[in-house]
């Protein structure tokens, strides 16, 4: 089963009563979803290349399939891409057929040891609490107070 969680813009099936019929009883449509929470709970994420849905995706140590639309977006796919923990599209999602996204989700069912790996590492930097400590030094050798 699936679960689209939607962007900001929306998302819509379109004209095709087919494939409404199918998402009717295969997809849970919910309005927004926190990755931290929803990605854990998933065997592969399929998600736009945001660098927090990105990033959500590798510390939770699943595969991705990434379909790019615009800006950053298109780096993140070639960087999880190359890693080897996902199959990210160079091109834009509107120009990504059924057939590559079925190809791209048979691709990544190989990248689990890899992107666990990586979770690992990602887990073990304690990125926020040395990014706290960096704003923290600075904070307190910059800015005057009172």
């Amino acid at each position: 089963r699936e679960l689209l969680a939607r962007a900001a813009g929306g998302a819509a099936l379109g004209e095709d009563a087919g494939l409404a019929a199918f998402a009717a009883q295969q997809v849970c449509f919910v309005p927004q979803a926190p990755h931290a929470w929803l990605f854990p709970q998933c065997s592969c994420v399929v998600h736009h290349g945001g660098t927090g849905a990105a990033h959500a995706a590798l510390r939770a140590g699943l595969p991705a399939v990434v379909t790019p639309v615009f800006a950053d977006q298109f780096a993140n796919a070639r960087a999880v891409h190359a890693l080897g923990v996902g199959f990210g599209f160079g091109q834009a999602l509107p120009n990504i057929s059924e057939e590559q996204l079925e190809y791209a989700l048979k691709v990544v069912e190989t990248c689990g040891p890899k992107v666990r790996a990586l979770a690992g590492q990602l887990q073990a930097e304690k990125g926020v609490k040395y990014a706290g400590i960096i704003i923290d030094g600075f904070l307190r050798r910059e800015v005057t107070s009172g």
